[in-house]
């Protein structure tokens, strides 16, 4: 491992904190703005609508499966492949194999509804499976992107979920995630000049804990559904220090939703 990753990963891990097996129904979701469906009136969407409608779609899904493959440049290195599931009763699955900050392996976490279990080389992971699970991971799925999931689970670390303290003492975790990490300043973005793939790009900024943390744009196919981020995310230190961004590549090769 280079020097000073160690470093970089407990604040890549930090942001992540607190940030398929069955069909997802989203008991708790926040309670977002209800759009138009994006395949059905796509001119009408604005970059704010388009998020927000595939934030919808995916929360009110019976069962979501993500076919994934990321890779990340800066302060952390990363190439890697895996798939995420989410269904319900706090159902879940995330794997991920290849390279994350120059260590080869893999990680799994995974709910059976009960107990939740992930291991990660040596290092194991069991606890029951928090409340609000489902909401959270696809939240932070649109909001972050995967990656910040998938450092946790390197580390055999829970999802966001279980660590995020609400604002509210009354507020449901998923409530709490909602606030916790949110998009602004959405707007109209070109189209990956990495992927000369089509589709409509919209841009957003990350904001997490109240604070800016990084740009995204994510790439939206002709049915609304995500099929590219490309995202910069900021480590304290300022733009002047080395390595103190990270690049990520995230193309989701097959997004699968099932309705209820």
């Amino acid at each position: 491992m280079k020097p000073g990753y160690g470093a970089r990963l407990a604040v890549l891990a930090a942001l992540a904190q607190g940030c398929r097996p069955e069909p997802v129904v989203a008991t708790n979701s926040p309670a977002l703005p209800i759009v138009p469906d994006v395949a059905a009136t796509p001119t009408l969407q604005t970059p704010e609508q388009a998020v927000r409608t595939l934030e919808r779609r995916l929360l009110d899904a019976v069962r979501v499966q993500v076919v994934f493959a990321i890779e990340s440049h800066g302060a952390v290195e990363t190439k890697l492949r895996g798939i995420l599931v989410v269904g319900p009763d706090h159902r879940m699955l995330l794997e991920a194999q290849g390279t994350f900050a120059g260590e080869v392996g893999g990680a799994r976490i995974e709910c059976d509804g009960t107990t939740m279990r992930g291991r990660s080389g040596t290092a194991r992971l069991e606890m029951p499976c928090p409340s609000g699970l489902a909401p959270a991971l696809l939240l932070g799925l649109v909001r972050m992107g995967v990656l910040h999931n998938i450092a946790r689970a390197w580390f055999a670390k829970p999802p966001e979920t279980s660590t995020i303290p609400p604002r509210d003492a009354t507020a449901a975790p998923a409530e709490a995630m909602d606030a916790w990490v949110t998009s602004a300043k959405h707007r109209p973005a070109q189209t990956a000049v990495s992927s000369g793939e089509g589709g409509t790009g919209v841009a957003f900024d990350i904001i997490v804990d109240g604070q800016p943390v990084g740009d995204t744009m994510l790439l939206l196919d002709a049915a609304g559904l995500p099929t590219l981020r490309e995202q910069t995310v900021h480590f304290p230190g300022g733009p002047d220090a080395p390595d103190s961004e990270m690049h990520v590549v995230e193309r989701y090769e097959s997004v699968e939703i099932t309705a209820r």
